[in-house]
């Protein structure tokens, strides 16, 4: 992390200050298990792990990473309260949203549309629960500023409406669930873009919003407020996903032989629609070279990437290597991701990266400005590189202290991938007061003098590792400062 992101995470925290024994929710490391999904988000990626618990990694001026902070982190840290039970989760950068055992879903990050979906407009740097949706809820999908859901085999979306993406009818945006006309039973699965939507209903591909680069499918660009079918795809459609200004989806073909194709429609500059040309098509055209074996495919803003037999295969804009093939080269057909020929089981792509899940591990590859990829780094990765091992940061302190008396800080940074190495950050209040390298225990130790008024501050401690060592940070908690 950057001093100067690192300066306005405090600023944004406030003027308390923590001198107690604190300690991060504890992050499941990726050495000690395995994770089962992935989503890349823009300036935020989150991951389920196979314990059900969700990790998230990247920028969080919003709050995004739902930790309790608005602190960016380059490598995972656990998302606050969602350690268990967990079924599926989503980000769209600046929020995300998360499924529960129990059908239920909470959200937390930017709100300003009402896309979390509580009834407010007020940010939360921790989950929250949707409104109205306790239980029933089968998927989740976060959108640019909007989500949308299927609960009970209908389907509902919130947030940001001025193109229609809701779906009922209305441009009118919602802070709550609002149902999608004509989609009230018989929906398998859903996806919102930028500014539209698509479903599954019955096998067959229905979408509605913007529809200027023919995102929609049916074969023009007007825009929908309700859902419209999918010209060509009627039934067997398996897997659906909305991108910035295009859309793909996996179809079942039983016709000369059983096959799953990817095939995809809208704006297409960039060659993301993988068929050979940069034309935009207001139908499903069929992605060159992959004649089958596709079993997920994830638009991203304008590059696309699909599982095919385990394998991972990327096409469109590469100006930031978000294609994972070694180099910044367009490809306007299906390419292979570097290394990745066997064993992928999820794949995300958003922006200009994209994350997948590899035997149960998780990489990222593409544009990193933010810490995306959570490598434990800013670097951009142009082929897939591994997500940073989840650490646990503990700083210990007295809980009350005079002015002008020495303060020890110590903070110990543990890991199960090994020793962990870097430095860590003390601040006090918005004010950085040291800088500690680790020791072969872990253990940073600063000494500073008390020169704080009288009455409740904060103190905490960022530890800067790097890779294969992801950041991380404690909770603040306060300390008073006496006379």
């Amino acid at each position: 992390m950057h001093s100067a992101d690192r300066i306005l995470a405090v600023l944004a925290i406030g003027a308390l200050w923590v001198a107690a024994t604190l300690a991060q929710a504890p992050v499941v490391s990726a050495a000690a298990v395995t994770y089962t999904e992935i989503a890349a988000g823009g300036a935020v990626t989150c991951a389920l792990t196979s314990a059900g618990a969700v990790e998230c990694w990247g920028d969080n001026q919003d709050g995004g990473l739902g930790d309790g902070t608005t602190i960016s982190s380059d490598g995972p840290v656990a998302v606050k309260g969602l350690t268990t039970g967990v079924m599926a989760v989503s980000s769209a950068g600046d929020h995300s949203c998360a499924l529960t055992s129990a059908g239920a879903v909470e959200c937390w990050g930017d709100n300003f549309y009402g896309q979390l979906g509580n009834g407010t407009t007020m940010d939360s740097d921790v989950p929250v629960a949707v409104s109205g949706l306790s239980s029933g809820v089968t998927v989740i999908s976060t959108g640019v500023a909007d989500t949308c859901a299927v609960v009970s085999g209908a389907a509902e979306c919130w947030g940001l409406n001025g193109n229609g993406q809701m779906g009922d009818g209305t441009a009118v945006s919602s802070d709550i669930p609002v149902e999608v006309l004509g989609l009230s039973s018989g929906v398998t699965s859903i996806s919102i873009g930028w500014y539209h939507a698509c479903a599954i209903a019955s096998g067959a591909a229905e979408c509605w919003g913007s529809n200027e680069h023919g995102e929609l499918g049916d074969g023009t660009t007007t825009g929908r407020l309700t859902p419209v079918g999918v010209t060509g795809l009627s039934q067997g459609v398996k897997a659906i996903s909305a991108g910035q200004w295009h859309t793909c989806a996996v179809e079942i073909v039983r016709s000369p032989v059983l096959a799953q194709l990817a095939k995809c429609w809208g704006s297409n500059g960039n060659g993301q629609l993988g068929d050979g040309t940069t034309m935009d098509r207001a139908t499903p055209v069929l992605v060159s070279g992959l004649s089958s074996g596709v079993s997920a495919i994830s638009a991203g803003a304008v590059h696309t990437c699909a599982i095919v037999s385990g394998a991972a295969e990327c096409w469109g804009d590469n100006s930031a290597g978000q294609l994972g093939d070694g180099t910044t080269t367009e490809m306007d057909t299906a390419g292979a991701v570097a290394g990745l020929s066997s064993g992928v089981s999820a794949i995300s792509a958003d922006y200009d990266y994209t994350c997948a899940i590899v035997s149960g591990a998780a990489e990222c590859w593409g544009d990193n400005t933010d810490g995306q990829l959570g490598t434990g780094d800013y670097t951009d990765h142009l082929a897939p590189a591994a997500v940073a091992d989840p650490t646990t940061l503990k700083l210990s302190s007295t809980k009350k202290v005079a002015q002008g008396s020495s303060l020890k800080l110590q903070a110990t940074v543990k890991s199960t991938a090994g020793t962990p190495i870097g430095t860590v950050d003390f601040y006090v209040d918005a004010v950085q007061v040291g800088t500690v390298a680790l020791n072969h225990k872990g253990k940073a130790t600063s000494t500073i003098t008390v020169t704080q008024s009288e009455g409740t501050h904060q103190v905490w401690a960022v530890y800067e590792g790097s890779p294969p060592f992801g950041g991380s940070h404690n909770v603040p908690k306060k300390l008073t400062v006496t006379s």
